[in-house]
């Protein structure tokens, strides 16, 4: 009996304590729920959401970059990306077999890729993938394939001006060239979604949940012409061919305006293993590498000595009958020995001596002085990554034989792109001008957002001086070193270099390695274009003279020879290569679709060209398009106009325009 009443008991404590335990819990689980759901319900809510939503970055299609013309040069494309969930793939083998059959990639690389971590559920495989290569993939019946709409960055021209315009990387940011440069504005401004996921891991569009739309990025025209950036690329490889050299390098540009109409590199066999590293065949060597100018700089040489030296063209100077003692030095003229020469037959005959003596009498203060305002030593800020400012030491570095040996170009370096503002100081006038690659930034209606304008840093050089350099100049290429720079019926001007080589940690120059230049302009009474080719390490025909004076000769050729519009196209080459689309805004402000543009000839923007032996037509419509009055005497072709070639022009200016046969004449 006792017991049992001990046994009631302890039955009768424990529904007792259960009676407080249970309320007691429910206490909690009331109070733990209130502290999530009204007091702290923000962070469990992310955590929910995140079980079954997603936010999906929507890409902004970034802006178009165009030549000067309108003509695309890189635009985005609807495409698709690739990307892999491994956790739903069965049959790894032959999964990781397709992939490298269709993407040709290594099959080893996509085993590690995809399955060295099974609970990864979304693997990047591909930013840009091909509707065929999509294609053969799909009919595999390959699982776990995800393909994400993407944005394919297209260049028309394939690999035209590669360098200049650059690439993106894999977030669809600007990596090198102008993509990178103006990024700010190409990019434009991503979007995003919410999606829903299901237990599959799988995302839904749903319209209950927010979207922000993406904001297309602002488009850029570039100061670029695609027409003679293709004729300068297929010369400039040719000759990077012939003369096997490491590469080849030219800069085009309108001496007044400092546009740059072409900016070409092509490299060559000397990479030496028969392939190119990428981020060499990246590199914009036209602003990124510098090299001693040699002979080019005598320019620089020539103009200081006309305005500051009292030297005139006729001045003599004794050239020591090809040698010239400096100290433990001596320097040389290369292929002849000369004895007295006018300051004009200095240059004529690239004499290192002559201008080596007329530096000398300059002294260093002037010559680092001209050195500096031709621009050497700065950059040009042209709006490029990357770019050298060259090597111009202080003055206080300068030793006592520097004078000397900077006169002819070396002890300084300089990119291709300063070799070209410096020869535009001689073809403008005296002036020098910022080069400039981009015209303006439009945006998607085509209302510009931002334009670039001429800017003059500084006047170099008197106009008289800078025509006494040219008038010398024009001589180097009728009679002197630079003779197989000259093109039939037109004026030249220019000087050829030939430079040895250092490079950082060699004492001294490298054996057997040079660079050779031209550095010129025409047509030489009324330019329009300043040219630079350079060609780096040429092996055969390495002197500037008889390998980039006859690519200079060649460029001048092809470009002088392209039609006026409206004429049939005469281009040499496949005519598909050239089928670029244009974008004309039309008068409504909206985008016009894609259409051809014609092949035009510049002209000169700044001086009365010549027009004589044109038609009256055609004479017109070349002076109209640089807002010239035109009083017309007589017809047929112009035989005679007024003013005068290399006019300056100015508001109002009216050319007079006489005809072979006038009125009244006998017929």
């Amino acid at each position: 009996m006792g017991s049992r009443k001990k046994h009631s008991d302890r039955h009768n404590r424990r529904l007792f304590s259960l009676g407080f335990i249970f309320p007691g819990l429910m206490v909690c689980v009331l109070a733990r729920s209130f502290w999530f759901q009204v007091i702290q319900p923000d962070k469990w809510i992310v955590l929910a959401g995140r079980q079954y939503e997603t936010q999906k970055v929507l890409p902004a299609r970034r802006g178009t970059i165009y030549d000067r013309d309108l003509n695309i040069l890189a635009m985005d494309l609807p495409g698709a990306s690739l990307a892999v969930d491994p956790t739903l793939v069965i049959d790894k083998e032959r999964f990781v077999k397709t992939l490298s059959k269709v993407l040709r990639g290594e099959q080893a690389h996509y085993q590690k890729l995809l399955f060295s971590d099974n609970k990864t559920e979304y693997v990047y495989l591909l930013r840009a993938i091909l509707p065929q290569q999509r294609d053969s993939l799909e009919e595999a019946g390959l699982e776990g394939l995800i393909f994400d709409k993407a944005m394919d960055r297209n260049m028309p021209g394939k690999d035209l001006a590669l360098q200049l315009i650059g690439i993106t990387d894999l977030k669809r940011n600007g990596a090198s060239g102008v993509e990178l440069s103006f990024d700010r504005w190409i990019h434009g401004r991503d979007g995003w979604a919410i999606r829903q996921k299901d237990a599959f891991n799988r995302s839904h569009v749903s319209l209950d949940y927010p979207v922000e739309r993406p904001v297309a990025g602002q488009s850029v025209v570039l100061t670029l012409d695609h027409v003679l950036q293709t004729v300068v690329e297929e010369e400039l490889e040719k000759s990077v061919l012939r003369h096997k050299a490491k590469a080849g390098i030219a800069v085009l540009m309108n001496p007044y305006s400092g546009e740059i109409l072409v900016m070409a590199n092509k490299l060559g066999h000397s990479s030496r293993t028969g392939t190119v590293d990428f981020n060499r065949k990246m590199c914009n060597l036209a602003v990124q590498w510098d090299f001693e100018p040699g002979s080019t700089f005598k320019i620089v040489t020539l103009a200081a000595a006309l305005e500051r030296g009292g030297y005139t063209p006729d001045s003599l100077v004794f050239c020591e009958n090809g040698a010239y003692r400096l100290g433990n030095h001596i320097v040389n003229d290369h292929e002849a020995a000369f004895g007295w020469l006018s300051l004009s037959r200095v240059i004529e005959e690239s004499s290192n001596i002559g201008v080596a003596k007329i530096a000398r009498s300059l002294g260093a203060s002037v010559m680092y002085e001209y050195a500096r305002n031709f621009g050497f030593g700065n950059k040009t800020a042209i709006q490029l990554p990357g770019e050298s400012s060259g090597l111009l030491r202080p003055l206080y570095k300068w030793q006592q034989y520097s004078p000397a040996f900077i006169s002819f170009g070396q002890e300084l370096s300089a990119t291709t792109l300063q070799v070209a503002a410096m020869i535009s100081v001689i073809a403008n006038g005296g002036e020098l001008v910022k080069p400039r690659i981009v015209s303006k930034i439009v945006d998607m209606q085509g209302d510009v957002v931002k334009s670039f304008k001429k800017q003059v840093i500084r006047r170099v050089i008197t106009r008289r001086t800078a025509a006494g350099v040219a008038a010398i100049l024009e001589r180097v290429v009728m009679h002197g070193s630079g003779d197989e720079a000259a093109v039939k019926g037109i004026r030249v001007a220019g000087k050829t270099g030939t430079a040895q080589k250092s490079v950082p940690g060699y004492r001294g120059y490298l054996p057997n390695t040079r660079v050779a230049s031209f550095a010129g302009f025409w047509p030489a009474d009324a330019p329009r274009y300043a040219l630079v080719v350079v060609l780096d390490e040429p092996t055969y025909k390495y002197w500037g003279s008889h390998s980039a004076a006859p690519l200079f000769s060649r460029i001048v050729n092809r470009i002088e020879g392209i039609p006026d519009p409206g004429s049939a196209p005469a281009f040499a080459g496949n005519k598909d290569e050239f089928s670029f689309v244009s974008m004309q805004k039309n008068n409504d402000g909206v985008i016009d679709e894609p259409e051809s543009t014609p092949i035009r000839t510049y002209v000169p923007d700044h001086v009365i060209p010549s027009v004589v032996g044109m038609s009256m037509r055609k004479a017109m419509r070349h002076l109209a398009a640089l807002g010239v009055e035109v009083q017309i005497k007589g017809h047929g072709c112009v035989a005679e106009q007024k003013p005068a070639v290399g006019t300056p022009l100015a508001e109002g200016l009216c050319c007079q325009l006489i005809g072979e046969e006038l009125p009244g004449d006998d017929k």
